[in-house]
């Protein structure tokens, strides 16, 4: 299956809840998209995921908070994935308040990498409207494929950069494009890439 998680409707504050999915045929064809029944996540806008094991992370991202505004959020959400490709519903890791799973930083617009025993998240955005974040944060993955609390990773990201692409080729990890300064007033697009070396217990530079 392929799955679609929350998003921006496009209209006013609204953002999605709602998760839809497609078969996906031996030959790599997919089928027509539909909701899934009971599996929701809160408020995806901008989120980052993870697939680690049979788990599907769902972190960080925008919403709109109580006096009406656009704010990011520290929330990190899993779903368990089944044998047959279906997934459970959305669950918090918990709260900060409570000592839960969360991101130090609240963010969205941030890249997500797997490397080695690391989840990583990178830059993104900390304020409603784009103010780019340099920092890098990671959480140790267990065995079983669940993470323990994110940290400072101890490097950062070179340009302040919201809607990047995160991917490893052999031992490097490279974030590619997205937008750099402060929306509206100097928001700028990006062809630039960076690169990090990956080290051989998965930690990167």
């Amino acid at each position: 299956r392929l799955y679609v998680l929350g998003g921006y409707a496009g209209q006013g504050t609204a953002r999605l809840t709602s998760v839809e999915a497609a078969n996906v045929s031996p030959d790599g064809v997919l089928g027509a998209f539909s909701a899934v029944p009971g599996v929701g996540v809160r408020e995806g806008d901008q989120a980052s995921t993870a697939v680690i094991g049979n788990n599907l992370y769902v972190l960080g991202g925008r919403r709109v908070d109580g006096a009406g505004f656009l704010a990011p959020y520290d929330f990190v959400q899993r779903a368990t994935i089944n044998p047959d490709g279906s997934i459970s519903d959305f669950v918090s890791m918990g709260l900060q308040a409570n000592g839960g799973i969360h991101l130090q930083t609240p963010r969205y617009g941030h890249a997500t990498l797997v490397s080695g025993k690391y989840l990583y998240v990178m830059g993104g955005s900390y304020t409603g409207f784009f103010q780019g974040i340099k920092t890098i944060e990671r959480a140790t993955i267990q065995p079983d494929g669940t993470i323990g609390n994110f940290q400072d990773a101890g490097v950062t990201i070179q340009d302040q950069m919201q809607g990047a692409t995160c991917l490893i080729l052999g031992r490097f990890a490279y974030l590619i494009g997205g937008q750099t300064g402060v929306e509206p007033q100097s928001a700028n697009y990006t062809s630039g890439i960076e690169q990090a070396p990956i080290q051989a217990d998965g930690t990167i530079g």
